[in-house]
């Protein structure tokens, strides 16, 4: 706990003492406070009241507002009520001296003095006690006045109209330094240097003091030793028993310096504290329990469109510009940080009502008071917006580089299965005819026929072997393809699979002789190449169907059968489809797959190109 909270709960603790205080001070004098109102006839006293009414305080808290009327004795009401209608109808103060019958029918002299109040003229406010019927009430009065006035712990000190003082209590003599024998007959103006709180002169306090009846401010004064203190000043005019009489003036003062060196002290801690938040970057603000703010600084303020933190003083996340999927986010997070936890380095998007986004590396801690009772949250935040972009550039960077060098080893690839197709058709193939034209010259000369069937078996092995070459060396680097591009490459494809197997096949190809760029035709004839195989290989199809359009700035592959299909979620889709989907993503496409069991499978790729690698 810091200063400024100690002093401040230790003013509490005086303010306590002085209450109670004041209520031991009305128990040992036999004075009770009381408001009497006219208008409602409601009457409001103090505890003390009850013991001179002879009533129970517990047992008798609520009463009747005419009970006061109903105890005077009967012998006294109507000269009572007279001098109180005498007094409300000229607004002049009340003294008056009765008897009330208490509960058990004894009599007891009571004696009354109050004033009119100074906001409504039916209202009246003074003190009442117990008198002895040989003594006169106001010598009884002053008697116990004394008594009170020198066991306050206040300094009081009563003057006339013109401040020359005529009562100076102990409490006074020890803040000044000023004994009674010395202050009584001297002006309190000349005794004391008074310095009002607003520079305010004496005359006009006097002024308002004599309209309103009543003053209290803040003052500094010099006391004892010639101090400076700060003091809570207060003036009230004491009533009079004739109306041309010129009133007394009662001034009590009570010592407020802690308390202001306290409040001073909050001030320097705030002002601190508004410097330290002003000027560490990023955002700062506090959360009470309810999620009201209860602080920010500067750059909170601006980024959710206020002028000045104190704008933002008691609003929630509704009353900020920021969406309601925001807050309702961030309420969830910070009901665990009311629960102890620590959200520590968060990185989270922020998007306000206007669509503007805020990448922010947020903290949040909870607030303890010095027992570790949570009162609240503390949340800073840093502007990670720009660090992000920059991040994402790079990454970006770094997968377009990825991108490249994959599109380089797919190409390479190509171009070694292009180098391998080449060799097998010029090299192994041209071999191979030339060892089947010997065959068959071997064949057809004069042998055996025992020997030429031989030659002919092997003459058939010669072919089937050029065949099989031929087949890989389409799979290879299909020539068509090259030669005369897509479109015609699909139709080979088509055709060959017809003739190796059992598989019908619709083909719709709306490409007609465009040709492409040559990473998206092999990537189109990869992929279909690769569906083909998976489909005799796996499916069960009796049908299949193949459609290619262009779609202006993209190229569209759909190929459907009528297999048995399967589930994505529990079934791989092979390396070889996997390979595909990645060569798409590589161009900047994407390929999907719809199929369950027993409903056949439907593959579409997209991939898009630029108009000005498009050539007829």
């Amino acid at each position: 706990m810091n200063q400024p909270e100690q002093e401040i709960i230790r003013l509490k603790q005086q303010l306590a003492s002085a209450e109670q205080t004041l209520r031991d001070l009305q128990v040992l004098t036999g004075t009770a406070a009381i408001e009497i109102d006219f208008t409602a006839r409601k009457i409001r006293w103090t505890e003390e009241a009850y013991r001179l009414f002879g009533l129970s305080f517990a047992t008798h808290a609520s009463l009747p507002g005419n009970y006061f009327f109903k105890t005077i004795h009967p012998e006294d009401a109507a000269s009572v009520m007279q001098k109180l209608k005498e007094a409300t109808n000229r607004q002049q103060p009340l003294a008056l001296e009765y008897r009330i019958l208490l509960p058990d029918g004894k009599v007891r002299h009571i004696g009354l003095r109050a004033h009119v109040s100074s906001y409504n003229p039916l209202i009246y406010r003074g003190i009442m006690q117990e008198i002895s019927p040989d003594l006169p009430a106001d010598k009884f009065q002053s008697q116990r006045l004394q008594q009170l006035l020198q066991n306050t712990n206040e300094a009081i000190i009563v003057t006339n109209a013109l401040f020359v003082v005529e009562f100076w209590n102990e409490a006074a003599a020890q803040m000044y330094g000023i004994s009674a024998l010395e202050a009584i007959g001297k002006k309190w103006t000349d005794l004391i240097t008074t310095q009002f709180r607003y520079g305010q002169p004496i005359e006009q306090i006097h002024e308002d003091l004599l309209q309103k009846k009543f003053w209290q401010g803040e003052v500094k004064q010099r006391v004892q030793g010639g101090k400076q203190r700060s003091l809570q000043l207060s003036m009230r005019l004491l009533p009079t028993s004739r109306p041309d009489e010129l009133p007394d003036i009662l001034i009590s003062t009570t010592d407020i310096s802690a308390y202001f060196a306290a409040e001073e002290q909050a001030d320097k801690w705030k002002t601190t504290l508004d410097l330290l938040f002003d000027n560490i970057p990023g955002w700062i603000y506090m959360l009470n329990r309810e999620l009201e703010i209860i602080g920010c600084n500067r750059n909170f303020a601006q980024a959710m469109n206020f002028e000045k933190p104190s704008d933002l003083i008691g609003m929630t996340f509704a009353d900020l510009p920021i969406t309601s999927e925001w807050a309702s986010k961030a309420r969830s997070q910070i009901a665990e940080v009311l629960a102890g936890k620590v959200f520590a380095s968060v990185i989270e998007p922020l998007v306000t009502s206007h669509g503007e986004k805020f990448w922010l590396q947020s903290n949040k801690v909870p607030l303890r008071d010095s027992i570790g009772q949570i009162l609240g949250i503390l949340i800073t935040s840093e502007d990670v917006t720009e660090k992000r972009r920059i991040e994402e550039k790079l990454r970006e960077q770094e997968r377009e580089q990825e991108r490249i060098r994959s599109l380089a080893i797919i190409q390479g690839q190509e171009d070694e299965r292009r180098r391998l197709a080449m060799d097998l058709h010029d090299g192994v193939g041209q071999s191979l005819t030339a060892l089947r034209l010997q065959a068959d010259y071997l064949k057809n000369s004069l042998l055996p026929n025992e020997q030429q069937q031989n030659l002919q078996s092997i003459v058939d092995q010669i072919v089937q072997v050029q065949q099989e070459i031929r087949r890989i060396s389409r799979n290879l680097m299909p020539s068509v393809l090259n030669d005369f591009g897509l479109a015609e490459a699909l139709e080979f494809l088509c055709h060959t699979t017809e003739q190796n197997s059992s598989i019908e096949i619709e083909r719709r190809i709306f490409i007609d002789t465009n040709r492409y760029e040559s990473a998206i035709e092999i990537c189109i004839f990869r992929v279909a190449q690769e569906i083909f195989n998976n489909t005799f290989k796996y499916s069960e199809a009796r049908h299949l169907y193949l459609e290619l359009r262009d779609e202006g700035n993209r190229l569209e592959l759909i190929i459907e059968d009528d297999g048995k299909g399967f589930d994505p979620e529990t079934v791989s889709r092979g390396q070889g489809l996997a390979n595909m989907a990645q060569r798409a993503r590589l161009l900047n496409g994407n390929l999907h797959i719809e199929t369950s069991p027993g409903n056949g499978c439907r593959i579409t790729t997209v991939i898009p190109y630029d108009d000005e690698v498009v050539k007829n």
